[in-house]
Order: C-alpha cells, then structure tokens, then sequence
C-alpha cells in the first residue's frame, strides 16, 4: 500500500486486495476468506474525480432508500396490526 496500486475493498466481507492483483487473479471468490466476490461490491480506497462522485452518488441513493424504508414501516406502525374482530367484541373466550 506504497500508493503504486489503487487498493480495493470487498464490501461483503470486509478484505482488501490490490486492483492489480484482483485484475490478474479474477477470482470467484475471496482469497482472504472465502467468501463470493460480486464486482458490484467492490469499492476503491481513496478515490478520486469521478469516481468519488460515482461513489457519493451511490451513498446518497442507499440513504435515501433506507429513509424510505423506515418511514414506511414507522407508517405501518402507526396504523398497526389488523386486530381479529371477535377478540374486540369479547366473544372469545380463554379455557
């Protein structure tokens, strides 16, 4: 990590290779644990210009997703469970 090669991160588990090494490897999966290696999970450490852009694009779009998300449930809250209508009325009784 002398600043020669750009470095990458596996964002599923976490490991970080060289981009030369990822590049000329190809691998299928992880080398340092095991794990599946989707291109669309790999991240640039340090990036810059567009890619950082790219980057931030991406960041703000999953934010915004999860924001919608728990408003949706916090919605779903609000309104609550269907409730059965015989436990309303008393008509259920316990043995």
């Amino acid at each position: 990590m002398n600043g020669s090669y750009p470095f990458v991160v596996n964002w599923e588990c976490g490991c970080v290779f060289s981009e030369k090494a990822l590049q000329e490897l190809k691998p299928e999966t992880c080398h340092g644990c095991g794990g599946n290696i989707d291109k669309a999970n790999i991240i640039q450490l340090n990036p810059e210009g567009e890619l950082l852009k790219e980057y931030e694009a991406k960041v703000a779009e999953e934010l915004l997703a999860k924001k919608a998300k728990k408003s949706a449930a916090k919605a779903d809250i609000v309104e609550g469970p269907s409730v059965n209508p015989e436990i309303e009325k008393g008509n259920i009784f316990l043995q």
